[in-house]
């Protein structure tokens, strides 16, 4: 019995379950259709224009509003209109046939994007660039054989180890690098040619600048043998297509003391780096080059879209690189002035386009739409007290009903368009400040007289 009683007690909850989730919808439906019943039952003479901006703009067009407009059916409605209504009960009736429908325009301004998109100038050709994304350098060492050879200073490939060495450790910071050489295997004869022209290593990986690591990488190798400057190039090519971004800055530093002997096209090679998804610039630095290694290198580094520079002792190939840092000074103090200049110039265009969009300007889509509502409803006002003999003090009232109107809209419009205005000077402010921090960043890091 008490089994049973259960059982029972079960079924009917369930039939009560299934009969409750059956009539719920169809209370939400009644409601639904007593809610469209209504608006649709929503006449002239029971309408109430609002009396706050937010109703008056989120209310919807009236029963000629906008492209709905005719003027011959809207004096056939006010013909109808009792003689003995307050002006209140009048305006109501006005509103109600010619009202324009805000609610698209506001759905803009809400949705009015105040980010300042401005054309970036392009950043110095050199180891850092405008904003702050990946940036790698690759030094690509030859160390053939006649890298043995001395000059004003000492030997060749020690000289160009130490500027090397001074190079790499004023890199800004965040900067990858790589360190690659070619030519340290076998020797200069023919027997190791092959061997010398298949050696090209990265013997410090992309990463960024290590002092105790990067002279461990210097003392792995001494030069040898032959120079195979092309295949050197397509190995940075390699090593920057697996390593780095697709949107990274990338940069290659050649330094060498002749031109391609392993047989390869470098001008080719260099081209194809810097015409890559890569883009990568190469610039080539002659250590103590003939003339006709000199109009070679010139030439891969013109297809690299970089510069080639000859120097012929330390001190020169030292100076190279302080003339590299002054130049980079002075470039990135322009960018800083370009960079803010273009970003000022689209902060206004953008400000211009939210006075255009939200408020405060005549050919504005919400000043525009207004007056096109306000003139209706004089126009409308206008009919209704010739043909209804209305008292002055009506008049007046209904004129005072249409500029509160106007008045409330307008007020409603110079504030969100402070407010947009509000978010766009604080972007420009941002913006402004990131501007300032690379640049600065940049000039503290190029400094020539740091």
């Amino acid at each position: 019995m008490h089994r049973f009683g259960i059982i029972w007690l079960a079924f009917v909850l369930v039939l009560t379950g299934c009969s409750s989730g059956a009539s719920e919808p169809q209370a939400d439906t009644k409601k639904k259709l007593s809610e469209a019943e209504e608006k649709e039952e929503m006449t002239i003479d029971t309408f109430v224009a609002s009396q706050d901006a937010k109703g008056m703009l989120t209310d919807g067009p009236g029963k000629y509003g906008g492209d709905r407009y005719d003027l011959a059916k809207v004096k056939a409605e006010i013909d109808q209109f009792p003689d003995d209504l307050t002006a209140e009960e009048y305006f109501n009736r006005l509103v109600f046939l010619v009202a324009e429908d805000y609610r698209p325009i506001m759905k803009t301004i809400d949705e009015f994007d105040t980010d300042i998109n401005f054309r970036e100038v392009e950043a110095p050709k050199g180891p850092q660039e405008a904003k702050l994304q990946e940036r790698n350098v690759v030094i690509l060492l030859d160390a053939s054989g006649s890298m043995k050879e001395k000059v004003d200073g000492g030997v060749k490939m020690d000289l160009a180890k130490r500027a090397v060495t001074r190079f790499a450790s004023q890199l800004p910071e965040g900067t990858n690098v790589s360190l690659q050489v070619y030519g340290h295997k076998g020797s200069n004869q023919e027997k190791d040619k092959p061997l010398s022209c298949e050696g090209i290593e990265e013997v410090y990986p992309l990463a960024q600048y290590d002092q105790s690591k990067f002279a461990k990488s210097l003392n792995s190798f001494q030069a040898a043998g032959w120079t195979p400057l092309a295949a050197s190039m397509k190995a940075a090519k390699k090593t920057l297509e697996q390593e780095a971004s697709s949107d990274a800055v990338n940069v290659v530093y050649v330094v060498s003391d002749g031109e391609e002997t392993c047989g390869g096209n470098p001008a080719q090679a260099a081209q194809e780096l810097q015409q890559s998804n890569m883009k990568a610039v190469v610039n080539i630095i002659g250590f103590d080059v003939d003339d006709a290694g000199a109009r070679a290198l010139k030439e891969v580094a013109r297809s690299g879209g970089g510069e080639y520079v000859t120097v012929n002792t330390e001190e020169q190939l030292q100076q190279y690189w302080t003339r590299e840092q002054l130049r980079l000074y002075k470039a990135w103090r322009k960018w800083g002035w370009d960079t803010r200049g273009s970003m000022m110039r689209s902060f206004n265009d953008k400000m211009d386009e939210a006075r255009k969009t939200i408020c405060c300007s005549s050919s504005g889509e919400l000043a525009v739409t207004y007056k096109q509502e306000e003139a209706r409803l004089r126009e409308a006002k206008n009919y209704l007290v010739e043909t209804h003999d209305l008292p002055a003090r009506i008049a007046v009232d209904l004129n005072s009903f249409i500029y509160q109107r106007w008045s409330s809209i307008f007020k409603h419009g110079k504030k969100r368009f402070e407010e947009k205005a509000e978010e766009i000077r604080r972007n420009k402010d941002h913006l402004e400040k990131e501007i300032n921090a690379i640049r600065d960043m940049n000039l503290e890091k190029y400094d020539p007289g740091s």
